[in-house]
């Protein structure tokens, strides 16, 4: 994946929560209104998994955790893109999958 702002998707529990991350050295920095996200990447047995955190910073939000994060997420990344869900055996109901496009190079 090229260094850039992205914007993304985090799809969980039939909800879309959109915002604009930075990636920089295999790592992915997002915020939204309400959350900071922070994904880093590892390798495992060939496989590449994303860690995934949220951090509440809207008052209205602390002591708000949501059951999916966090997270530890496999998919696809490609330089302009990439798509992750939730791996190993969750719940259907429990999903959580990110998906971001590339915007621009870092200023």
């Amino acid at each position: 994946m090229l260094d850039g702002v992205y914007s993304f998707e985090i799809t969980y529990l039939g909800t879309v929560i959109k915002g604009i991350a930075m990636a920089e050295d295999n790592n992915i920095r997002g915020f939204n209104w309400s959350h900071v996200y922070q994904v880093e990447r590892s390798e495992k047995h060939g496989k590449t998994y994303w860690q995934v955190t949220e951090i509440p910073h809207a008052t209205e939000t602390q002591g708000f955790v949501r059951r999916g994060f966090p997270a530890k997420l496999e998919g696809e990344e490609g330089e302009d893109r990439f798509a992750f869900e939730v791996a190993g055996e969750a719940d259907v109901n429990d999903k959580v999958s990110i998906q971001g496009r590339r915007l621009c190079d870092l200023p």
